[in-house]
């Protein structure tokens, strides 16, 4: 589907460029056929951002459920997940923090804030950090869900040649795992207050019952002694 990509020369690739400029992030020692990688990533990432912003638009019209939106979506997760399996196999450093980079400004687009801030945790390189927290500032605002990844940085996996790293694929999918464990509180926190709830509800009618007997025996009762 998006073999078009890997056929298209480098330098066609630099003048179709939109994020950011390719002669700046080119590196000479990067290993072999890393920079077409990240030329592709690039593009993708570009594409995945023009449904990502209509996400975005859907979620705060409360639209999310519309036919045009669930495509949108997909196509946007689809995208996102083909930039990520891409990103794992490069092994140079800098083209791995270029590319979170990347990956954040699809999730921010989308208004995925939580799913950028995850990646963004990851980012090693001061530059690259400033360049992002300048056009996304809510980047390194206090959030409650801060606290959900903790312990060493993922990254990129490494070549053979080197210490084996996490790719960063288990950095969304910890986060998911994490919500998913958030929601399965949420609804059994909300289980255990139905029960007590209909728990208290039956003694009440227990209790009433009850009364209802002993008020008709006492008057029974009363009717004897007459």
């Amino acid at each position: 589907m998006f073999g078009w990509f890997k056929k298209q020369p480098v330098p066609t690739a630099k003048r179709i460029a939109r994020q950011g400029s390719l002669e700046q992030i080119e590196r000479d020692d990067a290993p072999p056929g890393e920079t077409e990688k990240l030329v592709e990533i690039q593009q993708l990432c570009w594409i995945a951002g023009i449904s990502a912003e209509a996400i975005a638009r859907a979620k705060a019209e409360g639209r999310l459920e519309e036919e045009w939106a669930k495509y949108d979506l997909d196509r946007y997760k689809q995208l996102r997940a083909e930039c990520i399996e891409l990103a794992d196999t490069i092994t140079d450093e800098f083209y791995r923090a270029v590319v979170i980079n990347y990956l954040v400004e699809v999730c921010m687009k989308a208004a995925d804030v939580d799913d950028a801030r995850a990646l963004f945790r990851h980012q090693e390189i001061r530059s690259l950090r400033e360049d992002i927290v300048a056009k996304y500032p809510q980047l390194v605002r206090p959030r409650t869900s801060e606290t959900m990844l903790s312990g060493q940085s993922p990254r990129f996996p490494r070549a053979a040649a080197v210490h084996a790293r996490t790719p960063l694929r288990p950095v969304l999918d910890a986060y998911e795992s994490f919500r998913a464990l958030v929601r399965s509180r949420e609804q059994e926190a909300l289980a255990r207050k139905l029960a007590e709830a209909e728990s208290e509800h039956e003694a009440a009618i227990k209790a009433v019952r009850t009364d209802m007997v002993a008020d008709r025996v006492e008057k029974q009762s009363a009717a004897t002694g007459r």
